[in-house]
Parts: C-alpha cells; sequence; structure tokens
C-alpha cells in the first residue's frame, strides 16, 4: 500500500507536537512590515529577490497563514486571474520562493509543499504579531494606571504610516483592523486622561489616532471639544489668579 502523498504531507506536519517543536527549534524567522519589509532566517538577512515572482506577497500570507492550500493562497493574492491559470502561475512563484528561502544550514526545510498544502515551517516571529499582541494585552488591562503606561509605550514605537508599500487585499484589510484597534485603544485611555481633567494628554493621544485615521469625524469633534476645555480650564486658572492679586 501507497500513502497518498496529500497524506503523506499531512502526517509529516501534524503526527506529533513533538516534530513540530522539532521544526520550530529549527530555523527562526524574523519577519517585519511595521515600518520597511525586513525578513532575517538564523541569523541572515534576506535582501534581494523578493520583488520577483510575487515573493514579497507571498512569504507575507504564509507569514500569517503558516499552513494553508494553494487554492486559498491565489484567492488571496490573485483573485482577478481564473483560478485554473493562477494555480499554474502559483506553482512558478512557489519554487522561486522555496529556493530564495531556503539555508545551507537549515536542519528542516522553511518551505514544504505538496499539489494542495503549502507550509512555512519555523519558528516565526514578527514586528507586526508583537504590535497586535501588545494591543491586546493592553486593551483587557483593567489597572488605569497601567493601561494608560502601556498605551503610550505602544504610541511611541509606531511609525506615522503602518505597512507601507504593501497594497494586496488581504493585507490593506489586516492594516484597516490594526489602525482600528489602535484607534480604539485610544479613545479609550483618552478618556481616562480626560476624567483626570488631563486635557492635553487627551489632546495628544486623539492627535495620534488622527494619524491613522484622518477622516474619522468623531476623532475631529473630540478634537475640538478637548480644545474647548482646555481654553475653559485655563480661563478659570486666569480668572482664579487675578483673584489672588486683588486679595494681595
Amino acid at each position: 500500500y501507497e500513502m497518498p502523498k496529500w497524506l503523506e504531507f499531512r502526517r509529516v506536519l501534524f503526527r506529533s507536537n513533538h516534530f513540530i517543536n522539532k521544526l520550530e527549534a529549527a530555523n527562526t524567522i524574523q519577519v517585519d512590515i511595521l515600518s520597511s519589509f525586513k525578513v532575517i532566517i538564523n541569523g541572515t538577512e534576506k535582501m534581494d529577490g523578493w520583488n520577483q515572482r510575487y515573493a514579497k506577497s507571498l512569504f507575507l500570507f504564509l507569514t500569517f497563514n503558516q499552513t494553508t492550500t494553494r487554492e486559498q493562497i491565489c484567492d488571496a493574492l490573485f483573485p482577478e486571474v481564473p483560478l485554473k491559470q493562477a494555480m499554474k502561475n502559483l506553482k512558478v512563484y512557489l519554487n522561486y520562493l522555496k529556493r530564495l528561502v531556503e539555508v545551507e544550514d537549515g536542519v528542516q526545510p522553511i518551505l514544504m509543499m505538496d499539489k494542495e498544502h503549502v507550509a512555512l515551517r519555523g519558528s516565526i516571529r514578527s514586528d507586526v504579531i508583537k504590535l497586535k499582541n501588545d494591543l491586546r494585552k493592553t486593551q483587557i488591562e483593567e489597572n488605569p494606571l497601567l493601561k494608560k503606561k502601556l498605551c503610550k509605550e505602544i504610541l511611541s514605537s509606531l511609525p506615522d504610516t503602518l505597512l507601507p508599500g504593501l497594497y494586496d487585499d488581504w493585507i490593506i484589510s489586516y492594516r484597516s483592523d490594526l489602525e482600528n484597534q489602535i484607534v480604539e485603544l485610544v479613545k479609550e485611555v483618552a478618556d481616562l486622561e480626560e476624567e483626570q481633567e488631563n486635557f492635553q494628554e487627551s489632546v495628544s493621544l486623539i492627535n495620534v489616532a488622527l494619524k491613522y485615521q484622518p477622516e474619522n469625524e468623531w476623532l475631529y469633534d473630540r478634537f475640538i471639544n478637548l480644545y474647548k476645555k482646555i481654553k475653559r480650564a485655563m480661563s478659570k486658572k486666569r480668572g482664579i489668579s487675578s483673584n489672588w492679586s486683588y486679595i494681595l
């Protein structure tokens, strides 16, 4: 009895957690896209070849979808191309990508493929994945002081434009989701600052949010209302100062 190739592929991928852990320990893959595209495999940066044969788009899709099917890749990256032609092209693109990312000292292959499935194997890290985790951690933080601290740490590390130079539909959607998470967190922390009458801090936070959603009318309204509160607070302070001068 000869095992079908698709079953063999799945057996290799999923037969035991021990094997998966060995695969992940074999290769380390760092993929940074938050402010610029950078790939480091086993400590060596892969600088060239990414702008050919959809290598960058393919590798990023596999970074966020480590085990997928060829059809899912075609649907995500080549939705306008008839499936039969897209699958034929994909075979060429994947062969090129495999040559690009495999390393001589790799104990295990980085890219695994059969006729149906494609898998990226290794210990994968990414600045965007870290940002997602940091946002999630900050959103569920219940201590207001710690929430404010974590939020400001996140904002201080963000570039003005997230994921620049990446235009595939799936990653545009991913960017939009990321921006929404940032804005929702900023709104929550701006509320905390406003409750403490730290209006200037609230303004600074809303100003950051506007970088990622400049068309958001609610943010503009909030920005204007906060400035009004700042002006009233300053007028009130001047009034108190004048009264004390009169008394003295």
